[in-house]
């Protein structure tokens, strides 16, 4: 492991004092499996010395069945101005495949012209034949056994740290039939709740904000019936 000190980024700093854990939730039965890390220092570290930025890329993580779609999510809280770029690569048998990028995340600046900010956004569009990034999940074109997921932090202030928190990875095989749904619905089942209506396009760069504004919904649904106006938060506060 490298020593800390050697880090010139400070987010990759705080990431080399923990250890690589990863959690499996799903089953492969199910087609479905969804994997997640809170601990990092297993992941191999390049570091850049001009912007202050890097980049960790996990080892090959083997998925115990087949699958032909990834989604990556993750928590970060970013240094102003820095710019989180995500990518998975397959794995299919042994040969690796590309890398894509699945999407770019921005560390807010108050004090950075709107037009100058990094943008939160959904990757490009990708295709090989392996496969092709739509929107924000990369859907394979024959199954995949293993992957890696690869996080680079860009434009990072010196000052300001940027933590990695948390990365999950989604996991499908698209063959393989849902299960059943139960016969007799769950509670609150089929209730439609009268959650206020926000648009993501409403707002600078909201584009790829569909999650942010969904949560941001759905608190503030939850600020008046808790009566707790705080968690009434705007959509660029929840993004």
């Amino acid at each position: 492991m490298i020593p800390p000190h050697t880090f010139h980024s400070p987010w990759l700093t705080a990431l080399a004092l923990v250890t690589v854990v990863f959690q499996l939730h799903g089953s492969p039965l199910t087609g479905r499996r969804f994997i997640s890390f809170d601990r990092f220092d297993q992941f191999e570290v390049e570091t850049s010395a001009h912007d202050g930025g890097g980049r960790l890329t996990s080892p090959i993580i083997e998925a115990g069945f087949d699958f032909d779609q990834i989604v990556v999510s993750w928590n970060i809280a970013l240094a102003p101005g820095a710019l989180l770029r995500i990518d998975a690569q397959p794995i299919f048998d042994g040969r690796n495949g590309s890398f894509y990028t699945l999407g770019y995340w921005s560390g807010r600046d108050a004090h950075a012209h709107p037009r100058r900010r990094p943008i939160s956004r959904s990757g490009d569009k990708q295709s090989n034949p392996d496969g092709e990034v739509q929107t924000d999940v990369l859907v394979l074109s024959r199954p995949a056994q293993s992957f890696r997921v690869r996080l680079s932090v860009v434009h990072a202030s010196n000052q300001d740290p940027t933590v990695l928190q948390f990365v999950g990875v989604s996991l499908l095989n698209s063959s393989v039939a849902p299960p059943e749904m139960a016969a007799t619905p769950e509670p609150g089942r089929g209730r439609i709740l009268a959650v206020p209506t926000r648009s993501q396009l409403d707002y600078p760069g909201g584009g790829a904000w569909c999650s942010p504004t969904s949560v941001s919904m759905v608190l503030s649904y939850w600020s008046g019936r808790l009566e707790r106006p705080d968690l009434n938060r705007d959509v660029p506060e929840v993004a």
